[in-house]
């Protein structure tokens, strides 16, 4: 599995934020390395699978205080604690749904969807969120820092790593629907 590399791309300049970005990235590079080798054990990759999941519902927790330590606008706000939330459940949905068969084919799948997540969640929303804490910093108000943030382009080279994030999730999406799909069909025809 291809690794995630950090890069200024991925930057907000909020210390606790970046910091922790870098400590995701390196979670799931590491998961990734047990899965190249050949020899994971299921359990090792279960723990560091809770592991990614525990400091990820954390560094949520960290990212939401510092977002009301700034007085982020609420509509933003409103919008990371609603991609939190969904990434959670996702994440927690997809290993269900492994335990329903043989986890250990599901685990490259489900270590895809968090990289490609936390790209397009790290470069989408929390870029705003760090240029909104920067104009906030430099005297303007929390609503014309949030309107500064979603009118302000971004760098080019950040649209085409959101593009292939989006892509690769939206693929995955299409498995599982055609997935899902194909059992509902052997479900009728036993029926």
């Amino acid at each position: 599995m291809d690794r995630i590399e950090w890069s200024d791309l991925f930057k907000t300049d909020i210390a606790i934020v970046d910091e922790e970005h870098r400590k995701l990235f390196d979670m799931i590079n590491d998961i990734a390395t047990q899965l190249d080798s050949g020899h994971a054990e299921p359990e090792s990759i279960e723990k560091s699978l809770d592991e990614l999941v525990d400091f990820t519902s954390q560094h949520f927790v960290d990212e939401e205080r510092e977002m009301v330590h700034f007085q982020v606008d609420k509509r933003h706000q409103k919008l990371q604690r609603m991609e939190h939330s969904s990434f959670i459940y996702d994440l927690n949905r997809l290993r269900s749904y492994a335990d329903e068969g043989d986890l250990e084919d599901h685990y490259e799948e489900i270590l895809k969807f968090a990289a490609s997540w936390l790209i397009y969640h790290t470069l989408r929303t929390d870029l705003k969120l760090g240029m909104q804490v920067r104009e906030i910093r430099s005297g303007k108000s929390s609503s014309d820092a949030f309107e500064y943030a979603e009118t302000h382009p971004l760098n080019p080279a950040v649209y085409q790593k959101i593009i292939e994030a989006v892509i690769h999730l939206w693929t995955e999406s299409l498995k599982r629907i055609e997935s899902l799909e194909a059992e509902l069909q052997d479900k009728q025809d036993t029926d």
